[in-house]
This record gives C-alpha cells, sequence and structure tokens, in this order.
C-alpha cells in the first residue's frame, strides 16, 4: 500500500511540475486591467524564466551576437552582448485587446557587457575606441507597446501574434558606462570620458541605449509569439 501512495505521489508530484504557465492565463474583458494585467505577469515571466514546452530559453542573462548602431554623430558595434537584469522587472499594469498588448515594468536594474568598436561623438564629445564595455543601469521604468494581429492557428482557432512594437526606456537612477581602449588605449583620456559619461547618465543613456533594448525586445517578441501560438484568442480575451 505504502508503495502504492509513493508511486501516485511521484506521478502528481511530475504532473504538477510539467504543467505550464499559461495555462493559468483566463480570458479577460476588455478594460479589465487587473486580469489583463496578470496576464501580463505571467507571459513576462515565461520569456524571462523559459519553458521548455515551447523552446524558450531562460533569458536572464539573454544573448546578442552583435547590436549595431549608425547615425549622422556616432557608430558604434557590439560583440557578444550579454545583458542580465530582466529577472528584476516587474510588470506594473498590462493591457491586452485584439489590436495590442502595452505593458508597463519597473527594472531593478541592468548590467550589459562584451565587446563594442566606436566612432563618432557622444554629448558633443568626440570618441573612438575598440575594446572592452561594461554597462549598468539602475532603476529603469520600461514601456513595451506591440500591435497585433490575428492569424488562424493549426488548432482551427484564431491566436494573437506581434505585427510590430515600440518601446520607451526611462533610466530613473544612476548609469555607469565604462569602456576600455579608448583613444588608442591613452588610460587618463578613458578614465576622464568613462568618468564624465557616469556623471551624465541619463543624457548617455539615452544616446546608447535604443539599439541593445530593441534587440533583447526583439527576441522578446519572437519569444511572445511562440506564447501566443500556445493560447488561443479566445482564452485571453473575452467578448
Amino acid at each position: 500500500m505504502k508503495a502504492l501512495l509513493s508511486i501516485v505521489f511521484v506521478f502528481c508530484f511530475k504532473e504538477a511540475a510539467a504543467s505550464n504557465p499559461l495555462d493559468e492565463i483566463t480570458a479577460c474583458r476588455k478594460g479589465d486591467l487587473e486580469c489583463s494585467t496578470k496576464t501580463g505577469k505571467i507571459l513576462m515571466g515565461v520569456i524571462v524564466n523559459g519553458n521548455e514546452d515551447l523552446d524558450i530559453q531562460r533569458n536572464d542573462p539573454i544573448h546578442q551576437d552583435s547590436v549595431e548602431m549608425d547615425i549622422s554623430t556616432l557608430k558604434y558595434k557590439l560583440r557578444d552582448v550579454s545583458t542580465y537584469g530582466f529577472t528584476t522587472c516587474s510588470v506594473e499594469t498590462a493591457e491586452i485587446t485584439e489590436t495590442f498588448f502595452n505593458i508597463d515594468l519597473l527594472c531593478k536594474n541592468f548590467t550589459v557587457f562584451g565587446q563594442y568598436e566606436i566612432n563618432g561623438t557622444l554629448l558633443s564629445l568626440p570618441l573612438r575606441g575598440k575594446g572592452d564595455f561594461r554597462v549598468f543601469g539602475l532603476d529603469y521604468g520600461l514601456k513595451w507597446k506591440m500591435l497585433l494581429k490575428q492569424a488562424a492557428g493549426k488548432d482551427g482557432k484564431t491566436h494573437l501574434a506581434i505585427k510590430n512594437f515600440t518601446f520607451l526606456a526611462d533610466l530613473k537612477g544612476t548609469f555607469e558606462i565604462y569602456l576600455g581602449n579608448l583613444f588608442d588605449g591613452q588610460k587618463e583620456l578613458t578614465d576622464q570620458f568613462n568618468k564624465l559619461m557616469s556623471e551624465n547618465g541619463k543624457a548617455a543613456a539615452n544616446e546608447v541605449q535604443g539599439p541593445v533594448f530593441e534587440a533583447n525586445l526583439k527576441s522578446f517578441a519572437k519569444h511572445l509569439n511562440k506564447c501566443f501560438k500556445y493560447i488561443p484568442m479566445d482564452k485571453i480575451l473575452k467578448e
């Protein structure tokens, strides 16, 4: 009898462990922010922490092979970029309809590092260099706005999908930046420049952070579309 109970317990435990968090989503009526915020929290949890059933790897850290910025005053290329910190984010509000999905996040910190190559001006200062970089940002507000479309799923039901998105990353705390080997390896100039950028953190962040956030959110959008393929629209929204 004890052996039978043990088998039943182990089976039930495995079944519970294998349950998909997305199955906890309940359909929300339009304008029900409490319900849609709960949905947003579940979806972001799956994207950041991963889900084997949907082939979504854990995304803290999240890696990008390369990120580029090319504007008239500044060009940079980042390689082997790792971003840490999305597990520190909390969903403050989320709203979803048939046509859009908006998520407001508060993130305690982000750390980004990798290799860089840069040439141009930043905060009106000329710079050039190639080497290691490290960035630390404290307290971010991140607004992610997605336009949605509808598509027929393999199950014969209607599913949502992301058509495109915009975002706004608002630094509320400090921003520290380190670019190694600037100005042909002149350490004194490199240290002075990094100190000045950190002292003007918000302005520096606004200049350089966009492409990294965009690359990471593009990866998140792909994962979110995997979630939408798993859940039909009628399980997310009530008529």
